[in-house]
């Protein structure tokens, strides 16, 4: 059983359907990732949000939104990496990207394999997509690859999106809901784990996380 399960992203909307995908959540494997995670849920941040790079056998990544202005607020909030626990990369898990060091922001990737060998490169999974999630996951528009420029994305959002990738459109959340909380993340909260989420944060770099053929992905 997980450690702590609270979060469900619910109705990804493919072409196909709106389907539903389940994470679980476990807390003790990325807590700074985990209550990052809890914040953005929370305030509705990746409701609407495309899956703007889908490479099939390794990830799906999102956490742009389709606002420039909300976009700009999160640019440089950034969280510090978590202690390594032992937890793969393997497929299924959930996984913020970086840039690097202390740059996790919220940016998202799913391991649509097992991606071991980025252990060691700080990429530090905080939960896991539930049983049949995965067959929604596996739906997920891939015609585009790694082509949507993340870049335009944070400074245009849906105004770059919506026009430019049309037939299929890119796959995107519906919406992304919690589930009640459990006395885990009541204690949580409580114990002032989980920092709420300022209209104020400061304006995140662009999180390029980047795939190669090479032995290691490329970062930048």
């Amino acid at each position: 059983a997980p450690v702590f399960t609270f979060l469900a992203l619910r109705a990804l909307s493919t072409s196909c359907a709106v389907l539903l995908a389940e994470i679980d959540v476990h807390r003790s494997w990325s807590p700074i990732g985990a209550d990052r995670f809890y914040n953005l849920v929370n305030n509705k941040f990746y409701d609407g949000n495309s899956f703007f790079r889908v490479v099939p056998n390794f990830v799906v990544q999102f956490g742009i939104t389709g606002d420039p202005q909300v976009n700009a607020v999160w640019q440089s909030a950034n969280i510090p990496d978590d202690p390594k626990t032992g937890h793969s990369n393997a497929k299924g898990t959930i996984v913020f990207a970086n840039a690097g060091p202390n740059t996790r922001g919220t940016q998202l990737f799913i391991n649509v394999n097992d991606n071991a060998y980025l252990d060691a490169m700080g990429f530090t999974p905080f939960g896991v997509v539930k049983g049949e999630g995965m067959d929604a996951v596996a739906t997920i528009e891939s015609k585009y690859g790694e082509t949507p420029d993340q870049g335009r994305i944070q400074n245009e959002g849906d105004g770059y999106i919506k026009p430019t990738f049309t037939n299929p459109p890119l796959d995107s959340i519906t919406k992304a809901t919690i589930k009640p909380a459990t006395a885990v993340h009541a204690a949580s909260l409580q114990e002032g784990n989980v920092a709420p989420v300022s209209e104020a944060a400061p304006p995140i770099p662009v999180h390029h996380f980047k795939h190669t053929h090479a032995p290691a992905p490329v970062v930048y």
